[in-house]
């Protein structure tokens, strides 16, 4: 697997421009990145950083895949930073890092080797999300955002359309359950642990019922009404609607990936990542999964944006070695190669006029119209303790602990709190 992976990573090198080759002294990267998706995700990073070594003599690459989920790795930076630690020189960052890292002095600043004009290249919501004060401190990697991922060929058997709205996902889903008589067979799966993903979950469908955290003026909203509308919503998923089971409570991000490709569930709701993973040799959902928006609620279709970016540690002892790595997993190659293995969404924008990308994923059209359409979290420079805050109340609501009143009104007592109002 990892030679066939290094082969392909290699031809699609081939016939592209060298990028700039770092000093030829011996240097040693140390790349610091989750690999949400298991030993397929981690085989590409690894062939890519090979590739990148041969393009560069004397320059060797560590990678280190970590474990777990965005916010035990977020967890793990706030450590090794806190002791000014230099063994780590790139490291992978959440679209919602960049400005609590910034602020905590974490990132080098890109501008002098990111130039203005190679940006322009990139989507620009992407460059945006890692420009903070008029400097650039991430290169998009990949762009996100959530989708509902549906079973093509059980909706074909039972004559289903795709669901447009919520109520419609439901019934759909209490229909081909019903009808399937498997007790192996879920309807709705969404991300139910005590993680970020959680508290996304939960601000889609916030959106999506014309809801929201902070208003235009940045004061707490989510006690009028419609915080507990969604958190309602969540927990008739569960209770009234059995579509989604108890059991959503210990399931994070990939677990339920899991699940889905394992053919368990009708509906999930997950990232883009996801969609490489269940056309793969061996799922056994391979050719029976569709994409599409998240159902409407009364305001519409909301997503959470999401993505990923590279950047180099503010305590590299090689800070320009590591931006030429960084450009090289951020440039065509890189791009190029994770697009047609995995499916993650380029942020180099001519990455999807390429033909064999638009042979090998021709859903990326969907995935991006999405992407560009997502919602940004509440933009506040501790949003990790925002977040924190509304994960341990959804999940608290949603194992029986509290109420869904008082997790709301903790909700917004706290975050109130935190942004002193």
């Amino acid at each position: 697997m990892k030679v066939r992976l290094l082969a392909a990573c290699a031809a699609i090198a081939i016939g592209l421009v060298a990028l700039p080759v770092a000093a030829q002294s011996a240097t040693t990267i140390t790349w610091s990145t989750l690999a949400t998706g298991g030993p397929q995700v981690s085989d590409v990073y690894r062939a890519l950083a090979q590739v990148y070594e041969r393009q560069n003599p004397g320059v060797r690459v560590t990678v280190q895949i970590q474990p777990g989920t965005s916010g035990e790795q977020y967890n793990r930076y706030v450590t090794l930073f806190a002791a000014r630690d230099s063994s780590v020189d790139v490291i992978s960052i959440d679209v919602i890092w960049p400005a609590p890292m910034v602020a905590a002095g974490w990132l080098a600043p890109l501008d002098q080797w990111f130039a203005p004009e190679r940006r322009t290249e990139f989507l620009p919501g992407a460059i945006r999300a890692n420009t903070i004060g008029g400097r650039i401190y991430g290169v998009p990697w990949y762009t996100d955002a959530g989708l509902l991922y549906y079973r093509r060929d059980l909706l074909e058997k039972h004559n289903a359309r795709v669901p447009q709205t919520w109520d419609e996902l439901i019934s759909t889903a209490q229909r081909i359950v019903a009808a399937e008589n498997n007790p192996q067979l879920g309807g709705f799966l969404f991300q139910g642990a005590r993680i970020e993903a959680l508290a996304n979950f939960f601000f889609e469908v916030l959106w999506s019922n014309g809801g929201d955290i902070l208003d235009a003026n940045g004061r707490v909203i989510l006690d009028n009404g419609k915080g507990l509308e969604a958190l309602n919503f969540m927990l008739d998923l569960v209770r009234r609607h059995r579509v989604t089971p108890p059991g959503v409570t210990t399931l994070p991000t990939d677990d339920t990936r899991a699940a889905f490709q394992d053919g368990r569930f009708v509906f999930l709701r997950n990232w883009t990542y996801a969609m490489g993973l269940f056309q793969s040799e061996g799922s056994r959902v391979q050719g029976r999964v569709g994409i599409a928006p998240l159902p409407r609620g009364s305001a519409g279709s909301a997503s959470t944006l999401g993505g990923w970016q590279l950047a180099v540690s503010n305590f590299s002892r090689n800070k320009e070695a590591a931006y030429r790595f960084v450009e090289f997993m951020t440039g065509p190659v890189a791009q190029k190669a994770m697009a047609t293995q995995l499916s993650t969404v380029p942020t180099w924008k001519a990455t999807f006029e390429d033909a064999l990308v638009k042979q090998r994923a021709p859903y990326y059209p969907d995935m991006l119209k999405v992407a560009l359409n997502a919602r940004p979290r509440p933009q506040i420079s501790d949003y990790p303790r925002l977040s924190s805050i509304v994960q341990t109340n959804l999940h608290a609501a949603l194992t029986g602990q509290i109420s869904a009143d008082e997790a709301v009104g903790r909700m917004t007592r706290e975050i109130r709190s935190l942004l002193g109002q």
